[in-house]
């Protein structure tokens, strides 16, 4: 049974202002899932955590967009890795996000997981300590953007660190990883950067 089209507008509409004013309410959480690579001891693994997409601002016809708050960013780079390319294990320089550009990039972690990534896709490098991860381009050069976070510094007082374990660690200040609200079954990002 098809609908009437002024049902559909209705719904439609509906739907739009009902999303824009339960996000301005807070009544609903939205985010971008995102892959991370994270440390834990020595070993390194996988582990998908949420950015909070939780501001607005709308175009000059009233329709909003929806966005992150803003990240610092002291370091933006390019990095081509060419067909053939297999690094040994090593752990990311500095908390980072990685944006495959071109080709596919395949990242197997210590605990011998491996995923790849297309062009478009994010992966947030965290794994800082320990034995690292390895990298390789699949089916050709891959290109990425890398934006490195700033550096926090471990003598400045701030919030507690939610580890990749997920375990809330007091004066644990690594690169800065906060947690601000009760822990969910996925990590919330606010904290980042």
């Amino acid at each position: 049974m098809p609908l009437e089209p002024g049902l559909i507008a209705e719904t439609q509409a509906w739907l739009q202002n009902g999303f824009v004013q339960r996000l301005e309410s807070r009544e609903i959480r939205v985010a971008m899932k995102i892959i991370r690579i994270c440390a834990e001891g020595e070993e390194s693994r996988f582990q998908e955590v949420e950015v909070p997409i939780d501001q607005s601002r709308p175009d000059r016809d009233g329709h909003p967009s929806f966005m992150s708050k803003a990240y610092s960013s002291p370091d933006v780079r390019f990095v081509d890795l060419p067909e053939g390319f297999d690094s040994s294990w090593h752990h990311a320089p500095a908390r980072q996000i990685v944006m495959i550009l071109k080709g596919v990039l395949e990242v197997c972690t210590s605990d011998n997981q491996k995923r790849q990534w297309p062009a478009g896709e994010l992966l947030f490098a965290d794994d800082l300590t320990g034995k690292g991860h390895m990298t390789r381009p699949v089916g050709g050069p891959v290109r990425l953007l890398i934006v490195q976070f700033r550096k926090v510094s471990t003598s400045s007082k701030r919030a507690p660190v939610v580890a990749c374990d997920g375990v809330h660690h007091e004066g644990h200040q690594r690169a800065g990883l906060r947690r601000r609200r009760p822990p969910y079954a996925k990590i919330a990002m606010s904290g980042f950067a």
